[in-house]
């Protein structure tokens, strides 16, 4: 017997769900009824929930929260705008481009809008 042979006579996974009583049905990320919506919906509402109860029982007192909060709001801002000043160059550069090539697409070029470095990120 070789191992195809007993690959073979292994029950399937629906033969193994109907004889303890269950019924078998496939899964997959979006299903057939959009499954992931809720799913994500529910994650999401989790991930809001431990945050707030981390910071409730957070060991700091409340003006150190603050201070933290408010650093760590401005870093994210910081950053924000440094990739949308970056985003905007980029856009910039590639619109003086096309109205250098006269609103004509070249041919010899299959250079992507995104190809290459933004301020030191790769897009």
């Amino acid at each position: 017997m070789n191992i195809e042979e007993l690959l073979q006579s292994l029950p399937s996974r629906e033969d193994i769900a109907s004889a303890v009583g269950l019924q078998s049905r496939s899964s997959s990320y979006l299903g057939g009824n959009n499954d992931i919506l809720p799913m994500l919906g529910v994650f999401g509402t989790g991930m809001l929930f431990g945050a707030g109860l981390a910071l409730l029982l957070s060991p700091k007192s409340g003006s150190e929260l603050r201070r933290d909060l408010s650093e760590k709001a401005q870093q994210w801002g910081e950053q924000a705008k440094e990739m949308a000043e970056d985003y905007a160059g980029e856009a910039r550069k590639l619109s003086g481009q096309s109205a250098s090539q006269g609103g004509q697409a070249s041919e010899t070029s299959h250079r992507t809008p995104y190809s290459g470095t933004t301020g030191g990120r790769n897009i």
